[in-house]
């Protein structure tokens, strides 16, 4: 099941997970607010959220969305960057044209 974590490594995802939330940059607590609670149209969006090997920002199953907050981490891992996103598009092509990834940069979010 590509949408969710390996059993074995969905505890460490897990805390890792947990102690992001409680890290969050000020561009995703400030994003967060407007997509906690269903604010937008209804979605429900999960903050932190294991997705295979990784833990993306925010993801919606219902649109099958993923948003990443690029934040000053990003500045420096520009290689790992690109092979996450790189598996992240590959659980969605070709099966489901309707899933999409999307990526701000913490400037965008005001």
């Amino acid at each position: 099941m590509p949408w969710s974590s390996h059993p074995r490594s969905w505890q460490s995802l897990k805390a890792r997970a947990r102690a992001m939330r409680h890290e969050s940059t000020p561009a995703e607590a400030k994003l967060w607010e407007s997509l906690r609670g269903k604010h937008m149209g209804g979605i429900n969006f999960r903050r932190q959220h294991a997705i295979g090997p990784y833990v993306v920002d925010f993801y919606t199953p219902a649109a099958k969305l993923i948003v990443e907050v690029d934040g000053p981490v990003h500045d420096t891992q520009s290689e790992r960057d690109a092979e996450r996103e790189s598996y992240l598009t590959a659980l969605f092509a070709p099966r489901d044209k309707r899933s999409a990834t999307g990526r701000l940069s913490r400037a965008s979010i005001h």
